[in-house]
């Protein structure tokens, strides 16, 4: 195969050489549509070599003494696509000595490697063109390289990467940063997502834009050729793919990226494993959950205004929940005075029972009385007449009789009868007046108890509304900022060149980020190799790193994965967010108020701690201290400490049992032990978990019982659930 900018080179060529030539004219035509030609001549595998005129043209290099031969030599060798012309012997016809084209450009001292042969052009017959075949059949041990790997071991060291291609791959370099971008997204769509990019026509295109890249860019096939940039495409893992798409299912994911060039959708693609129905690529930030993907704008001011709306939401909180608090109150009191009143209404129900009873058994009684001081008084009478109506009947010793004897002791015993009978009637008024009064007193405490039931439903009905308004403030919190992981770039605009990373647009938006709220997991996108990059952005709050055009799909997926699952824990059946624990830390150090227990030998009294307690910056340090041992961040208070042989949920525990000691104080005389049956069977179970993580600080046993992950998580959710309460 002859390739030069006119068929005269192949005609001498022919008429020289013995043998079927093949030429290819390069006037007017690009790389791409030069090496297709190249691959489709060569496929059918008749091609025993090639030879280049050193000072052709083509679109690209349209000077001859741009040596444009050279550089088509470059690319058919490094050109992996081009399968059996890559590893074809080459011979380069040149009217100048060697020396000059390597002085020309270092990286062409690809010419002198073991498949390749100078021969100047005046000297060109069948000895010199066979001569120079032999050569490289010795030196390559074959008519040609047997495969591309053998290939590149033979010409690694005449592939020069000069400072040029360096820049070319510098992440500082604007226009660089661009090209790197395109490249890692191509290389990404294909380990990422490979099954779903075939269904989707915008990745299709990133795709023919990535190849077409790599297919015309001699630094780049340099860097891949040498390892630099690692592009192997890999079989996906479908077992990692499955366990991804199981974990983003329901999630919301953010994405912050100001070139998203296919980024966004390959990153789509893979988390859900099925494509949107649109894409607006336009913004900086892109909020992505299933079924929907939505442009959010600027990334500066999209986190700038949440993070001003957390602030505001928090202060809505405070405000909701000193009225609940205020309303809560009232209502305790109000239901205690009505169970007050009801014990009273009860009482008087009662007594107006009893005082009832009692006017019917006196007034059964003085009816009977009454009815027997009757007949008696009947008796004595017509006992008397019986006397005086029948003379000669009665003699006149049975009238003395009668009448010192029989009748004084009638007359006496009427005479208590009648006595008795007056008491009762006396005592059956003043019954009457007391069940009068009892009955008075029922309906006023009927009348108190139905004011106050009143009163109570509607102080009810306003507690309600209040909790209601507490609960939605909580939720808006939490809803403001709802995102599970989120993607960010670590240099989002031009004016980020030559900046420390700490001063990059992409570290100041994760350090807003982390202020909202640090729980929320983020990856740093970035097209940087720098090993301080990598370690600063850590330093600075990003939990994982993943470098463009260099790190694999794979590697990203197993980060997401992980990501995922750090952020929750499941406790007892129920799922503790960590972003929800950290939205609790921060409501309690806002809360006006938080309520502790008093405890004393005769009982216990409730108090509060207001807003610059000193009790308060104890308990928000062992809150915030707490978290970052949950999240695996120690603060440089607590990490320059030797605890003994304790470990970051130790720490956890024992952080909350200081605490608890704050929630239930006690007299100097009383030990826990004195007012454990006060207190919930969760708080005796914080107690005795917390002392593990206590032994842990004071001994380096390597058999040390240690606090349970799933034991620290519960105890510090319930920590914060008590500490939240309006009591």
């Amino acid at each position: 195969m002859v390739i030069d900018d006119n068929e005269i080179l192949a005609e001498i060529f022919e008429k020289v050489i013995n043998a079927d030539i093949h030429c290819i004219n390069t006037k007017d035509k690009d790389i791409v549509k030069i090496l297709d030609e190249i691959n489709r001549e060569t496929k059918n595998n008749n091609t025993e070599a090639i030879f280049i005129n050193a000072h052709l043209t083509f679109n690209e290099h349209s000077y001859r003494h741009q040596c444009g031969g050279i550089e088509l030599l470059k690319h058919i060798r490094l050109t992996k696509e081009l399968e059996f012309a890559c590893r074809l012997p080459i011979i380069l016809g040149t009217l100048l000595p060697v020396e000059y084209y390597i002085l020309k450009g270092l990286d062409n001292l690809i010419i002198l490697s073991p498949a390749s042969e100078c021969l100047f052009l005046p000297e060109l017959s069948q000895k010199t063109f066979d001569l120079a075949i032999n050569r490289i059949r010795t030196r390559i041990g074959a008519e040609r390289f047997s495969s591309f790997e053998k290939m590149q071991k033979k010409l690694e060291e005449y592939v020069i990467f000069t400072s040029t291609d360096r820049n070319y791959f510098n992440p500082e370099e604007p226009t660089t940063h661009d090209i790197r971008n395109k490249i890692g997204s191509g290389m990404f769509i294909k380990q990422f997502c490979p099954k779903t990019s075939e269904k989707h026509h915008f990745l299709r295109e990133y795709l023919q834009k990535y190849e077409n890249l790599r297919y015309t860019n001699l630094p780049f096939k340099k860097a891949e050729f040498l390892g630099i940039v690692k592009l192997e495409e890999k079989e996906p893992w479908e077992k990692l793919d499955s366990e991804l798409q199981h974990l983003a299912k329901e999630k919301k994911f953010l994405f912050i990226e100001d070139q998203p060039y296919g980024w966004l959708e390959a990153l789509y693609c893979g988390l859900f494993g099925k494509t949107a129905e649109s894409f607006d690529c336009n913004g900086e930030v892109f909020e992505m959950q299933e079924n929907s993907c939505t442009t959010r704008g600027n990334a500066e001011e999209f986190v700038e205004k949440k993070a001003k709306e957390f602030d505001e939401a928090l202060v809505d909180w405070v405000n909701a929940d000193k009225k609940f608090d205020e309303i809560n109150q009232r209502f305790k009191k109000i239901r205690s005075d009505k169970e007050k009143l009801e014990r009273e209404f009860k009482e008087a129900q009662r007594q107006e029972h009893d005082w009832q009873k009692k006017i019917d058994s006196y007034e059964n009684k003085l009816k009977d009385l009454s009815k027997e001081y009757k007949e008696e008084r009947q008796k004595i009478w017509d006992y008397i007449m019986d006397v005086h109506t029948s003379p000669g009947i009665v003699k006149d010793e049975d009238i003395e009789r009668i009448y010192l004897e029989e009748l004084p002791e009638k007359l006496l015993t009427f005479k208590k009868l009648e006595e008795n009978y007056r008491w009762t009637q006396q005592k059956t008024e003043e019954i009457r007046k007391s069940y009068e009064e009892a009955k008075q007193h029922l309906q006023k405490a009927k009348k108190n108890f139905d004011q106050i039931f009143e009163t109570l439903k509607q102080t009810e009905r306003e507690h309600e509304k209040a909790k209601s308004l507490y609960g939605q403030a909580s939720s808006k919190i939490k809803q403001l900022f709802p995102y599970d992981l989120i993607f960010l770039d670590l240099r989002l605009k031009l004016e980020d060149k030559g900046k420390p990373i700490e001063e990059s647009s992409g570290i100041k938006i994760l350090s807003k980020i982390k202020e909202i709220n640090p729980a929320i997991p983020v990856i740093v996108f970035t097209a940087s190799e720098k090993a301080l990059s990598h370690q600063k952005a850590l330093e600075l709050g990003a939990d994982e790193y993943w470098i463009k055009a260099v790190s694999s799909g794979d590697e990203l997926k197993r980060i997401i994965i992980n990501c995922l699952k750090k952020e929750h824990f499941i406790i007892n059946s129920k799922k503790i967010y960590l972003p929800d624990l950290w939205v609790k830390i921060r409501q309690v150090e806002k809360k006006e108020k938080i309520y502790y227990q008093y405890h004393s030998p005769n009982g216990y009294s409730v108090h509060t701690l207001d807003q610059g307690h000193s009790y308060r910056a104890e308990i928000n340090k062992c809150l915030r201290d707490s978290f970052q041992f949950l999240w695996q961040r120690p603060s440089n208070y607590v990490s320059k400490i030797a605890f003994g042989n304790a470990n970051r949920f130790d720490h956890i525990a024992v952080n909350m049992r200081c605490i608890q000691e704050i929630r239930h104080k006690r007299d100097e005389e009383l030990r826990w032990k004195d007012i454990k049956n006060r207190v919930t069977q969760s708080e005796r179970e914080l107690y005795g978990k917390s002392s593990d993580g206590a032994h842990a600080f004071t001994t380096y046993s390597p058999n040390i019982a240690h606090v349970r992950e799933e034991d620290a998580i519960y105890l510090f959710d319930f920590t914060l659930d008590c500490l939240l309460k309006n009591l």
